[in-house]
């Protein structure tokens, strides 16, 4: 999809389908990404002529670890100190073997159940080899997006209206 930030909302603009005989997403030895990849990306830049916006594209939730956790209402920088304790604990794998962002909520002290705060981890290798593989196929990738956050994200920014007020402190 292409998107517009109109400074009050999002707005999609254009949009790009492409559907596959074998799902992408299913983990098998003999599926050949490059090879299903390729002729749907080649018809993507052809149609869309993508050069002048950004580039995201998605990488399977199959390769990330994502930490939902509340945290007490502490500064920022303690907040930051303990998500990272919760990743080191709780993801099994060196820090830095890892590409990983955190998002923290801002602070706020009259928050009795606690501060949200996510982390999205992938083994760098995966991610480059993601990187790797759409650029093989002639994609200019600024930056890739986990699977399950992009859900969380669309579930959260469309069904806004459905949520209770306080639904970001449950």
């Amino acid at each position: 999809v292409l998107l517009r930030d109109d400074g009050e909302e999002l707005r999609i603009v254009d949009a790009f389908v492409q559907e596959f005989d074998t799902p992408l997403c299913r983990r098998r030895a003999d599926l050949n990404q490059h090879a299903i990849l390729l002729p749907a990306i080649e018809k993507f830049v052809a149609e869309k002529q993508p050069g002048g916006v950004a580039v995201w594209a998605n990488l399977p939730s199959s390769a990330t670890v994502n930490r939902f956790v509340k945290l007490p209402p502490v500064k920022d920088k303690e907040a930051l100190n303990l998500l990272n304790q919760e990743v080191e604990t709780r993801i099994p794998i060196p820090l830095e073997e890892l590409v990983m962002t955190r998002w923290i909520h801002s602070l706020d002290r009259e928050a009795s159940l606690g501060r949200p705060a996510v982390a999205s981890a992938a083994k760098k290798n995966l991610v480059a080899q993601r990187i790797d593989l759409l650029e093989s196929c002639g994609l200019k990738i600024d930056g890739l997006q986990c699977d399950s956050n992009a859900l969380v994200n669309y579930a959260a920014y469309e069904f806004a209206s459905l949520w209770p007020d306080n639904a970001g402190d449950a």
